[in-house]
């Protein structure tokens, strides 16, 4: 549930609005080089009139994703992202489709992007670069909800005339982010936004930002980022924030983060912060706290299989800690493959060095592959030699046995995902189910 409410520059009030959204996301693996799809479904319901009162946005009355009014999306059921991706030589990855760049946190520029992007990972250097058109609801880009508003004026005077134009914002912008010792990142970037009508004359909005984090204390971390335009309006935006205890997918059992930010309308495209004031205009004091147990089988995994394979993460009772473990149920068939996969939203792991579960293997001695990623690139642990038994195991993992599928080294400061993956071994197709409980990082 998300419940956003700011005020709009230029408006003569508050404006709140109430909305319920469900997202389902699909990834598909193409080859063993590292290549996959990845695509999403929005699906949302919106009012103004106030809690649980939402009903479906259609037509004129939606939120429009897109170019112009003939081209409207009933936002009920919204194609959200749709990108490939994968490696292309040694360091370099390459994502093209409709895709959210990313670039410094999302921080500046996070809006979805019909185009195409390029990553390169020299050890704790990190090279952007993408370009493309932007695809994203105007409201959401605007310092109003109604219109897009940028330089401190409606678009050709309103809403109306916004989309009967048919926005199309070209965008691109690059970054070079570094990481040092896994107490301290810094990057720096630039981003670009243009459209015939956004501004006058046609011009450029050109915004350089620079982002920052750094571990105060071993449960203590700062970190921010400034950007700057060239319109003189709202030409400046910022976030810093303290964190305690890092993010819920850590080990720690309660934590949480005080910051201060200002999103000013001419120094972002759209930023990435996703809280009630991620509407340009805004400004003041953001709080937020989590209590969970810590371990990553809180929350939802998503699935990723080869043709006629399936998996299914179910919660079971086999478990050494807590009421429930994680039921692994895979189908798979003659070469293919099923996977479950937790997104870790980048968790920084510097403090850890290996990852550890208990284990409850089916004997059917197939594949079985623990993964992890870091900086686009997959990180492997094959433990086939293990899924021939079926006696509970404590298994520990540190980083260092895992092999990047591209020669990179594994950077335990930004965690993306962790995920299990079994491949066939032999002609004969396999239904069957192993058990993980406790998985978590450990020193």
């Amino acid at each position: 549930m998300n419940n956003n409410i700011g005020r709009g520059v230029g408006s003569t009030g508050s404006t709140a609005w109430w909305e319920k959204e469900l997202w389902l996301g699909l990834d598909a693996k193409v080859n063993d080089q590292g290549w996959g799809v990845h695509s999403g479904i929005d699906t949302k319901w919106g009012t103004s009139k106030g809690f649980n009162e939402e009903e479906p946005l259609e037509g004129d009355a939606g939120d429009q994703y897109g170019g112009n009014s003939d081209n409207k999306h009933d936002v009920t059921f919204s194609l959200y992202t749709l990108n490939a991706s994968g490696p292309i030589f040694k360091g370099a990855d390459l994502t093209f489709g409709l895709f959210q760049p990313g670039l410094q946190n999302g921080y500046i520029s996070n809006a979805r992007t019909k185009g195409a992007k390029l990553s390169y990972h020299n050890g704790k250097t990190q090279f952007h670069v993408y370009g493309g058109r932007v695809y994203g609801k105007y409201g959401d880009l605007a310092s109003t909800w109604s219109a897009f508003r940028r330089g401190g004026a409606e678009l050709n005077g309103g809403a109306d005339s916004a989309t009967g134009h048919g926005l199309a914002l070209d965008n691109w912008g690059t970054s070079i982010e570094y990481r040092s010792d896994g107490r301290t990142s810094a990057g720096i970037g630039y981003y670009a936004l243009k459209h015939s009508d956004a501004y006058e004359n046609g011009d450029t909005l050109g915004i350089v930002g620079v982002n920052f984090s750094r571990k105060l204390l071993p449960n203590l971390d700062l970190s921010g980022f400034y950007s700057h335009g060239n319109k003189h309006y709202q030409n400046k935006a910022y976030d810093i924030r303290l964190t305690y205890n890092g993010s819920e997918w850590g080990q720690k059992p309660w934590g949480a983060w005080f910051g201060y930010r200002y999103l000013g309308s001419d120094a972002q495209i759209m930023s990435g912060i996703d809280n009630a004031a991620e509407h340009p205009g805004i400004k003041g004091f953001d709080f937020e706290s989590y209590y969970g147990d810590g371990s990553l089988l809180k929350g939802a995994y998503s699935t990723n299989c080869g043709a006629g394979c399936a998996a299914e993460p179910l919660l079971s009772e086999r478990c050494e800690n807590g009421e429930a473990g994680l039921d692994f149920h895979y189908t798979i068939n003659k070469g293919g493959y099923a996977g479950v996969i937790k997104s870790l939203k980048g968790v920084n792991w510097s403090d850890y060095n290996a990852i550890q579960f208990w284990i409850t293997p089916d004997g059917k001695g197939q594949k079985l592959i623990i993964q992890t990623n870091s900086n686009g690139e997959d990180f492997e642990v094959d433990l086939t030699e293990l899924a021939k038994k079926t006696e509970p195991q404590l298994v520990t993992l540190p980083f260092s046995q895992f092999k990047g599928k591209n020669g990179g080294a594994f950077d335990k400061s930004v965690v993306q995902h962790f995920a299990v993956y079994c491949n066939a071994i032999g002609d004969a197709p396999v239904d069957s189910h192993m058990y993980f409980d406790d998985i978590h990082a450990v020193k």
